[in-house]
């Protein structure tokens, strides 16, 4: 009986996309899906960031049905060498207009590859009201704005003295922790990052640098923490997400001191966001969603 990861092709050796944090929970998804799908299937996994190609995907001459797998890439290009080659591509990322056009379909962005976590803790005892934590960039420049008042000013000018204005606004809330870091990947540490998470009940997810969906959302939701979020694109795994959403962050003030003022709506919505996560956005559930698309 062949591996699970013979069966599945790829642009870059396998292994080194799983250790992608962009990869996201990827490899859950595709060990499941080698377990679901018989041998009628051809599996393939395409991945790219926005600001490096990488490499093509070479497609087989087998007769069969050709699935593939598209993670890492925040912009909306969609212009696959491959894409009349192959039955169904899964993509993160995908405008929602792109979704079931021809065999174009949205897949879950899913939490980074360095978000581990072990079990939820119980959301009464939680230290942290509001939690996020994140470098500036342009998707998060309101946010930022609505946080310091600026919001004359010109992204690369509020970038330029972001120093000035502050990068730690943890007293914004009661007992919060809301912090932009200074560089990429120079703020809190993976490890801290999740606990700070897990011990929080609010977290705020701005939009990503491209995109409005993030890694964040997936990272709060499988943790029951309460998703403040702008609008999202019209697909289905975020149909019944219980997310609060706004539309704009002018709006995060008001949203909340309402919600810090009902706590049994926010318990109900921690619990609603556990419910979500289980049945629309865990390995798991992207899995079963895949597999009914393809009517297996």
């Amino acid at each position: 009986m062949e591996s699970k990861l013979t069966r599945i092709s790829s642009n870059y050796p396998i292994r080194e996309i799983y250790n992608f944090r962009e990869s996201g929970y990827i490899e859950a998804v595709l060990d499941k899906l080698a377990d679901a799908l018989s041998d009628e299937y051809e599996l393939y996994l395409y991945f790219k960031l926005s600001k490096w190609k990488g490499f093509d995907l070479t497609i087989t001459s087998r007769d069969k049905k050709k699935v593939v797998l598209c993670v890492g890439d925040e912009s909306w290009d969609v212009s696959y060498s491959f894409i009349d080659k192959v039955n169904y591509i899964f993509r993160t990322y995908l405008p929602a207009h792109l979704h079931g056009l021809g065999n174009l379909h949205h897949l879950a962005v899913g939490p980074s590859t360095l978000f581990s976590v072990e079990g939820v803790k119980d959301f009464s005892t939680r230290k942290y009201n509001v939690f996020f934590s994140g470098n500036l960039h342009l998707g998060r420049a309101d946010l930022y704005r609505c946080l310091t008042g600026a919001w004359i000013l010109p992204f690369f000018l509020l970038h330029r003295i972001k120093k000035v204005l502050g990068v730690n606004f943890d007293k914004t809330f009661p007992a919060s922790i809301i912090r932009f870091s200074t560089g990429f990947h120079n703020g809190i540490q993976p490890g801290e990052y999740a606990s700070m998470m897990q011990d929080s009940k609010i977290c705020l997810c701005p939009a990503g640098v491209e995109n409005p969906e993030t890694m964040r959302h997936f990272e709060a939701a499988r943790l029951g923490n309460i998703v403040v979020s702008e609008p999202l694109p019209n697909v289905p795994v975020y149909k019944n997400a219980p997310f609060v959403i706004l539309s704009s962050w002018r709006e995060l003030h008001k949203t909340i001191r309402g919600l810090l003022a009902e706590p049994a709506r926010m318990l109900d919505l921690h619990y609603q966001t556990l419910e979500w996560w289980h049945t629309q956005a865990s390995a798991e559930a992207v899995t079963a969603a895949i597999c009914q698309t393809l009517g297996v």
